[in-house]
């Protein structure tokens, strides 16, 4: 007896499902004023946002391996996100006196990063339907997990 199921070849392709969707967003913006002789301020914002969206289902049919799965359904669902937002002002001065110079600079830097993954995961789904029978699934969990990263920098 093997391990994998004997079906025709279309089966993985109408009894599976794998689709991704990616966002991807980076932006970001400047002014830059004189204040006076020699005195420049610039602030600047900037960020990143990615979004990704998995939906995999292996269909009553589209297992290969029954030895693990047998006769069921297999759906994987997951939620990645990161979202980062960098704030940095900077304060710049610049003057000759003579055979001298004095270039100076004050500034600082606020980052936030804020990272975000959620799965749903269900095995056992005697049906293709998983909306209606995920909570018959034999094996099913939810996974969430969100971290905040903040950090400032002066110079």
């Amino acid at each position: 007896m093997g391990l994998t199921r004997n079906v025709g070849p279309l089966v993985p392709y109408l009894e599976r499902s794998r689709i991704k969707r990616r966002f991807s967003l980076n932006a970001s913006a400047y002014v830059d004023f004189k204040l006076a002789k020699g005195l420049n301020f610039k602030q600047t914002i900037s960020g990143v946002f990615r979004h990704t969206k998995n939906n995999d289902a292996d269909f009553v049919l589209g297992n290969e391996n029954i030895v693990t799965f047998g006769d069921e359904a297999f759906r994987l669902e997951r939620r990645d996100e990161v979202n980062q937002y960098v704030i940095e002002s900077v304060l710049r001065y610049k003057r000759d006196f003579g055979k001298h110079n004095l270039n100076t600079i004050l500034g600082f830097e606020f980052t936030n990063r804020d990272f975000f993954r959620q799965e749903s995961e269900a095995f056992g789904v005697y049906s293709n339907d998983f909306n209606e029978n995920i909570a018959l699934a034999d094996e099913h969990y939810i996974y969430t997990k969100w971290v905040r990263q903040v950090s400032f920098i002066f110079w």
